[in-house]
């Protein structure tokens, strides 16, 4: 289960390192200013964040279940 939990943060972390740059890269090319890049950065962050828990908590609960 450790296995799991640990490849699934590190798979949420890359999703995230991946997304949140490119997010910011676009956004600043459209000329949206820092406030809003500060936004997506705290939003992107908390989707990835949010949909992770979900998940870890899913794992755990099925390894309780099934021990």
């Amino acid at each position: 289960m450790k296995k799991t939990r640990i490849l699934t943060a590190i798979i949420f972390i890359a999703i995230a390192l991946t997304i949140i740059p490119m997010v910011c890269y676009q956004w600043h090319v459209q000329g949206c200013q820092v406030s809003s890049l500060i936004a997506a950065i705290v939003m992107y962050t908390s989707i990835d964040l949010g949909i992770w828990a979900v998940i870890d908590q899913s794992i755990k609960e099925h390894y309780e279940r099934s021990h």
